[in-house]
């Protein structure tokens, strides 16, 4: 069943630290579609409309590096088991969406680094993929309007960037 935000938030199943992390969660999911959107046309959007968009599209990256963090914490307190209790072979499907969630941060701070170095751009092309695997620790919860379209786009840019990575490679005869 696909739901809106409100509806979930109003379930009476949700506590508050429940609520919490969905938010924190929810709004990190939209920053990171907003950055690869933004970052895929950046070149563009900052001849248009100055240089401060590359400054808002790192305040942006920081603020939902930021949440991310956040958002395992608002119902466990234990770093280990948040970032590195990965699981192959899971127990259960929770644990196997966690997993998920696991790798998308890693994923995702390894992008971040990336970005304090001049090599970032080869790093950068990780935010596709680690927007696709929070898409499934994501869908793995909880399945809102947004998701669909919000993948779509991204598989359709990421589609184009390797179209125009492989076009550039010369042809051996």
């Amino acid at each position: 069943m696909v739901l809106g935000p409100i509806t979930v938030l109003q379930s009476p199943s949700i506590t508050m630290l429940g609520t919490i992390q969905r938010i924190l969660g929810l709004t990190a999911f939209c920053l990171l579609f907003s950055q690869i959107v933004i970052g895929f046309f950046m070149d563009t959007l900052s001849r248009k409309l100055g240089d401060w968009v590359f400054k808002f599209h790192i305040f942006e990256g920081m603020l939902a590096y930021f949440l991310i963090l956040l958002h395992p914490w608002a119902l466990k307190l234990d770093p280990f088991y948040i970032f590195t209790d990965f699981c192959v072979l899971c127990s259960s499907k929770l644990e196997l969406f966690y997993t998920f969630g696991r790798v998308s941060f890693w994923l995702v701070t390894v992008v971040v680094i990336a970005g304090l170095f001049k090599s970032w751009r080869k790093w950068h092309i990780l935010s596709y993929l680690a927007f696709l695997v929070i898409s499934i620790h994501s869908i793995s919860f909880h399945r809102y309007w947004f998701y669909g379209p919000a993948i779509l786009v991204v598989v359709s840019l990421a589609g184009y960037k390797l179209l125009k990575f492989f076009k550039k490679i010369p042809q051996k005869d």
